[in-house]
């Protein structure tokens, strides 16, 4: 039984930073379509760098983390192979 507030050896902060460090956080975005002018959510998530990168603002309320792994080049998460 622990009693009390426990602390990391810096070798477990390390690795703590280094978990942190691959992954990040993506939102989905508001577009709008110039013909129609229709507004719709986005259906791939994407970092916040690549979403302003498109003249578009984060929807912040849709942040999730995911392993940057997961990520293609442009930043939007790689869409998931069907099996």
């Amino acid at each position: 039984m622990l009693r009390g507030p426990r602390r990391l050896s810096s070798h477990c902060a390390n690795q703590k930073k280094d978990y942190n460090v691959s992954n990040v956080v993506v939102y989905h975005f508001e577009m709008q379509a110039p013909a129609t002018r229709k507004r719709s959510v986005s259906t791939r998530a994407a970092t916040r760098e690549a979403i302003e990168a498109l003249g578009f603002e984060p929807l912040m309320e849709t942040a999730q983390v995911v392993e940057r792994a997961r990520l293609d080049e442009s930043g939007f998460v790689r869409p998931e192979a069907k099996r």
